[in-house]
């Protein structure tokens, strides 16, 4: 059993993908195995990574290409490489993240510890921090997700509770919080058969099932370890520069699955999701026709993204949540 499994899903990402590789590649880590799940990918993707299986590096990678006929969602991806995967630890990589040296000393610390799921701090390139976030509750993501929480955010103050959590690192190894970014984390392989390899519910495309597993391990008593001096940059979002139809639809229908697993209010979320959808669309008209030469207003492709939400919403009610 190798100890450490990476398991990096990707979709038309030829450049993020180029980088990640190369940068496991410069830390030369034994005892690894790299399990790469490719989404029906069309952008020269699927050619390099059969060029990489074919390459020296392969077996020094422990190389294993999973390649789908079709597009599949980040929870299904990600889940068929945890399925295919046997190290000790497990991490759950997008394509977009560098790897430096601090990810190994992260690794041999967990290993010689009782960590049971890690992270490290994420940063863009700039060196931002990108979280720890809060735990998703229905007053959190009213008031970060929704045109009337941001307008009661506007008024009351910014003292309301956001997303982002700032935390004050005195030198300590690691911090515990609820929810890293989900980008990118670690989990050993016996927390893993703590939900039968599966650490998120069914039913997830490419938003929110992070969420979910991190609720998942809080409630089981797991606590998560932030690595604050581990810093890797993660370059983020390439999904939603190249694909952005999947937020409307995703995250609704995500956001309510999430709510009913955890019986947290679903209806009222999805009722306030749906008027604001709905709401958007003459406000856009009107803002239209009263400045008709402003390109930022387009009531056609917010007509597109509210029926998308709509559509969303009512496939996260129609989801059977009780089927095997």
């Amino acid at each position: 059993m190798p100890e450490l499994s990476i398991i990096i899903t990707t979709w038309n990402c030829l450049g993020h993908i180029r980088k990640c590789v190369e940068s496991i590649l410069l830390l030369s880590m034994p005892d690894l195995e790299i399990i790469i799940v490719d989404s029906n990918s069309t952008d020269g993707t699927k050619q390099y990574l059969d060029a990489l299986s074919h390459s020296p590096q392969a077996s020094k990678l422990g190389l294993t290409i999973l390649l789908s006929e079709r597009r599949i969602k980040w929870t299904e991806a990600n889940q068929t490489g945890l399925n295919h995967s046997k190290g000790e630890w497990v991490c759950l990589s997008n394509p977009d993240i560098i790897f430096n040296e601090c990810f190994p000393k992260m690794l041999e610390f967990c290993s010689k510890s009782n960590v049971l799921v890690a992270a490290p701090q994420l940063i863009s390139q700039d060196g931002t921090p990108q979280g720890p976030m809060r735990l998703v509750t229905p007053s959190v993501f009213f008031l970060n997700n929704t045109r009337t929480g941001s307008l009661i955010r506007r008024i009351v103050g910014r003292h309301l509770p956001s997303y982002s959590v700032q935390y004050e690192w005195n030198g300590e190894t690691t911090i515990r919080v609820d929810n890293p970014v989900g980008s990118f984390f670690m989990i050993r392989r016996r927390a893993l058969e703590m939900f039968n390899g599966k650490p998120w519910n069914r039913g997830y495309l490419n938003g929110v099932s992070d969420l979910d597993a991190f609720l998942n391990f809080k409630k089981h008593g797991i606590p998560v370890e932030l690595f604050p001096s581990c810093r890797m940059v993660h370059y983020g979002s390439y999904v939603t520069k190249k694909d952005a139809s999947w937020i409307e639809y995703d995250q609704s229908y995500g956001i309510v699955l999430y709510f009913r697993y955890w019986k947290m209010t679903p209806h009222l979320s999805t009722v306030i999701l749906a008027i604001e959808g709905i709401l958007a669309v003459p406000l856009e008209i009107l803002l239209k026709m009263v400045r008709p030469r402003q390109q930022f207003f387009n009531p056609r492709l917010r007509a597109w993204k509210a029926g998308q939400r709509l559509l969303g919403l009512v496939d996260g009610w129609r989801f059977n949540l009780d089927r095997n």
